[in-house]
C-alpha cells in the first residue's frame, strides 16, 4: 500500500481516497441533483470507521494496554472490517430505513459516487495511469446517465467496476468483498416497502 505524507503524518492512500470520495460524492450528487445528501450518508461512514479502527481495542487488549496510543497506528484488521460492515448494515436497515426516508431513493446513486471515484483517486496516488483512465471515463458514463439510474444499470455499473478490478487485481478480496456486499445492500435500499422503486 501506498502512503501520502501530509506534513509530519504519514497516512495510507485507501484513507486519503476514502475521504476523497467521501466529499466528492456528496458534491457531485448535490450538483447534478440539486438535493443534500442526507445525513445517514456521513452517519454510516463514521459509524463504519469508528468501529472498525476502535474494534482493535476488542482483539488487541492486552496490547493496547501496554500501547495505548498504539490505536492511532494500528485498527481491527479484518475482524474489525466484518464487525464494522455488520453494525453499518444493522444501522441501515434498523435505524436508517425508519429515520430517514430519502434512503429509498440515494443509495444506489451516491454508491456509484463513492465507488467509481474512490478508484479513480487510488489508482491516481499509487499512479496506476491505465486503471485510473479507466475509471474516470466510467465516472463521465455514471454522470451522463445518473439521471436516468436504474437497478440495472446500477447492477451494470458495478458488475463493470468488479471487471475491472479483476482485471487489475484479485476480485476475491477484502476490497472486492467489500463492495459487492455494500453494493448489494444499497440495492435492496433503493426499494421502498412496496418492493418498488419511487417515481
Amino acid at each position: 500500500m501506498t502512503y501520502v505524507n501530509i506534513g509530519s503524518l504519514t497516512i495510507p492512500s485507501g484513507w486519503v481516497a476514502s475521504l476523497l470520495a467521501l466529499i466528492l460524492a456528496a458534491l457531485l450528487n448535490r450538483i447534478f441533483t440539486g438535493k443534500k445528501i442526507g445525513e445517514w450518508y456521513w452517519n454510516s461512514f463514521f459509524f463504519y470507521f469508528f468501529i472498525w479502527k476502535t474494534s482493535y481495542i476488542f482483539f488487541q487488549f492486552t496490547l493496547f494496554l501496554n500501547m495505548p496510543l498504539s490505536i492511532i497506528y494500528f485498527n481491527g484488521g479484518i475482524k474489525g472490517h466484518i464487525l464494522a460492515l455488520v453494525v453499518l448494515i444493522l444501522y441501515l436497515f434498523f435505524i436508517v430505513r425508519k429515520k430517514y426516508p430519502s434512503i429509498h431513493e440515494e443509495p444506489i446513486r451516491i454508491f456509484l459516487f463513492y465507488l467509481i471515484i474512490y478508484q479513480t483517486v487510488i489508482n491516481l496516488i499509487e499512479n496506476n495511469r491505465i486503471e485510473m483512465f479507466i475509471h474516470s471515463i466510467l465516472l463521465v458514463c455514471c454522470l451522463f446517465l445518473i439521471k436516468k439510474i436504474s437497478n440495472q444499470l446500477f447492477f451494470l455499473f458495478l458488475l463493470l467496476e468488479l471487471l475491472i478490478l479483476s482485471y487489475f487485481g484479485s476480485l476475491f478480496s477484502i476490497e472486492g468483498a467489500t463492495f459487492s456486499t455494500i453494493g448489494l445492500i444499497m440495492l435492496t435500499l433503493s426499494k421502498n416497502k412496496y418492493g418498488r422503486r419511487k417515481p
